[in-house]
């Protein structure tokens, strides 16, 4: 699924892509100039810091819960409507902006490799009922060609 970014209308087939982490361009991050995999070595990384599934672990800052109230509001204000959208949220990591999108779309798909910050994700937010959570690494996640992203 090649993304690109659209901020137009209510189309009810489209998938809007919350990018939280990552690239839009052609470019896999988990790959460097020499084309060796550093996959293993993200792993590992974040296995070791994400044992407890905070907001602080995840965003390996003590003062996270403080920074969240202040980008939250930025962040989703560049977001377009998404009233009646199909959300696909990569990188969801523990769901900081999960909860916010379950409110307005219709659907949201929340992505992240770290299996623990999956299931808090999942604990935290699958009350909503228009949730799916899904343990994958986003660079190998292939997606209907039907539907178009945004």
């Amino acid at each position: 699924m090649h993304a690109t970014p659209h901020m137009s209308g209510s189309h009810p087939n489209r998938v809007s892509t919350f990018w939280t982490n990552g690239t839009r361009f052609n470019r896999d991050p988990f790959i460097d100039s020499q084309g060796l995999v550093i996959r293993s070595t993200m792993t590992e990384f974040w296995k070791e810091h994400s044992r407890q599934a905070t907001v602080e672990e995840m965003m390996l800052d003590s003062h996270a819960q403080e920074l969240t109230q202040h980008e939250l509001p930025e962040i989703l204000s560049l977001l377009p409507s998404l009233s009646g959208q199909r959300v696909l949220e990569l990188g969801a990591g523990i769901g900081r902006y999960t909860s916010h999108l379950l409110t307005q779309a219709s659907h949201v798909t929340a992505v992240d490799f770290m299996e623990s910050f999956v299931e808090k994700n999942r604990q935290d937010n699958s009350h909503h009922g228009n949730a799916s959570f899904l343990q994958a690494d986003v660079t190998k996640l292939d997606f209907p060609k039907n539907r178009s992203a945004v």
